[in-house]
C-alpha cells in the first residue's frame, strides 16, 4: 500500500512539473512577441522548470 502511494505521489509530482513547464514555456513564447527583456526572464523560468521536471522524473 505504501509503495502504491509513493508511486502515485511521484507520478503526480511529475505531472505537476510537466504542466508547470508547459505553462512557463507558453508564457515565454507569448512574451517573445511582446518584449525582449520579458522574453529573457520567461525563457530562464522555462529552462529552470524543465530542469525541475527532469530532476523529478529521475528521482
Amino acid at each position: 500500500m505504501a509503495t502504491a502511494t509513493v508511486k502515485a505521489n511521484e507520478e503526480l509530482a511529475t505531472a505537476n512539473a510537466n504542466a508547470y513547464h508547459m505553462a512557463t514555456r507558453n508564457a515565454a513564447a507569448k512574451a517573445e512577441q511582446q518584449q525582449p527583456k520579458q522574453k529573457k526572464l520567461c525563457t530562464a523560468v522555462a529552462k529552470s522548470s524543465l530542469l525541475l521536471s527532469t530532476y523529478t522524473r529521475e528521482r
